[in-house]
């Protein structure tokens, strides 16, 4: 009898400790300028990646995709349930990612190039094949370059970040002599320098905005305004944004289990997303 009410009330402490501990990193990602997103006490049910014997890990999040290390592919759904009873299902597909490109299309890891999401031309999971007028456009970088993520920067002027399996985050510089010839790189700096991060996991490039970050195996970097007050006050006072760390992702980042500058997965099953007015 004494064993059975130790463990109702180890069972009881250690379920207040863990709704403390939810409080607590609520609290503080709310303080970094996330909101929950969801009503009530709506959680995100993805077994694989949140319950108890879960064995998968994200490597990228995107809208609508968790992608892991190995590049297995789950689709998620924040909102309705799919027909599992989960908020997330395994894709159908034996495809795996090697490299992402804008979280729309992959390099595959049978050398093809696929549509991560359907559009009008085509279902997800679909190839795109050389004779398709957008095929160009992803395979000067996908079959072109060592990156594993792109993000398109500047498609006028032809400028791609891509992360690479060294730890840095590159810069391409893509160029067509004519209309009628294909995509070259024809030049690529370091961005992000992974002796000035670590080894640098993650990124996402949004503008000058909040949302664009660089994410390492135990911290996180996002842009900040140094000037806020004067730029947002007079008009010919521009802002200025630098890359800094973010103590408060930082000190609960073993409670983050997905995120890309704007979404935050967490642990214990809930959802944020960034203010809009942060």
């Amino acid at each position: 009898m004494k064993r059975i009410i130790k463990g109702i009330i180890f069972t009881i402490c250690l379920f207040s400790f863990c709704i403390g501990c939810e409080g607590d990193v609520t609290r503080a990602l709310r303080h970094a300028g996330y909101n929950l997103s969801g009503e009530g006490n709506t959680k995100f049910v993805c077994d694989a990646f949140f319950g108890e014997n879960a064995t998968e890990f994200v490597r990228f999040l995107t809208p609508t995709h968790f992608i892991t290390d190995e590049g297995v592919l789950y689709e998620i759904s924040t909102g309705k349930k799919f027909s599992n009873d989960q908020n997330c299902r395994l894709a159908n597909t034996p495809l795996r990612v090697a490299a992402l490109y804008d979280n729309t299309v992959f390099l595959a890891n049978n050398g093809g190039i696929y549509k991560l999401v359907g559009d009008n031309e085509g279902e997800a999971y679909t190839e795109i094949l050389p004779t398709d007028r957008t095929y160009n456009q992803y395979a000067a970088l996908l079959h072109g370059s060592n990156s594993i993520k792109y993000v398109t920067v500047d498609g006028t002027n032809g400028i791609v970040y891509g992360l690479s399996n060294d730890g840095n985050v590159y810069g391409y510089t893509l160029y067509k002599s004519d209309n009628n010839a294909p995509l070259e790189i024809v030049g690529y700096v370091i961005v992000y320098n992974q002796l000035d991060y670590g080894q640098i996991m993650d990124f996402g490039y949004y503008g000058n905005s909040p949302t664009t970050y660089v994410r390492t195996a135990d911290n996180f970097y996002h842009l900040t305004v140094t000037n806020q007050e004067d730029c947002t006050t007079y008009a010919d006072v521009k802002c200025n944004y630098v890359m800094t760390e973010d103590e408060i992702l930082r000190e609960n980042a073993e409670h983050i289990m997905a995120f890309n500058g704007g979404t935050i997965f967490t642990d214990y099953g809930r959802v944020f997303t960034m203010a809009t007015d942060k």
